[in-house]
């Protein structure tokens, strides 16, 4: 598993189990929630059970979603990371989720695309993580500009009560 990965104005490390207070943080930010289609978290609890799947993910696939935060003050800002996703998902199955998740105070400052294409350049070097999705939903235009960004391309629409988009990154496909 990787420890660490850096961009120019980010680090990301994977969460600790004592971090559940960060995933409730973010996770129970309506503004934050608005676009994912479920309910904002009411607990800390919630959050430990967010860790305890997020670790389980690293022990099991050796990657998942990662801390993000300000490499100039630390402070955590987000998420973001590859995911291994075995289930079905829109006729995917055993593919590589492209995530993340920023507080709305630091929307628009170009994090999430920072932070995606470092993800990305890590999987190119790895060559093993074929092929790489990422899903936002119909209405999220800022969350489908920073997949554009990042090489993706609209693959399809599926509905499961809210309208998702499906995104491939073609570049993925190559390895």
């Amino acid at each position: 598993m990787i420890s660490e990965l850096t961009t120019e104005r980010l680090i990301m490390r994977p969460f600790k189990e004592k971090e559940a207070h960060l995933i409730f943080e973010l996770d129970s930010n309506p503004k934050v929630m608005e676009h994912l289609g479920i309910a904002t978290m009411k607990n800390i609890e919630e959050g430990a059970k967010v860790i305890e799947s997020l670790i389980a993910q690293y022990k099991d696939h050796g990657i998942g979603r990662y801390v993000v935060e300000l490499k100039e003050t630390g402070e955590f800002i987000g998420w973001a990371g590859l995911k291994y996703m075995p289930e079905l998902i829109n006729d995917h199955q055993n593919h590589y989720d492209l995530g993340y998740r920023f507080s709305s105070k630091h929307w628009g400052r170009g994090y999430a695309t920072e932070a995606s294409k470092a993800w990305l350049e890590y999987a190119d070097g790895i060559g093993q993580m074929s092929p790489i999705h990422a899903y936002t939903a119909e209405g999220h235009v800022a969350s489908q500009q920073v997949l554009l960004k990042c090489g993706f391309e609209l693959a399809g629409r599926f509905h499961d009560g809210l309208g998702w988009c499906t995104w491939l990154n073609r570049r993925s496909q190559n390895h």
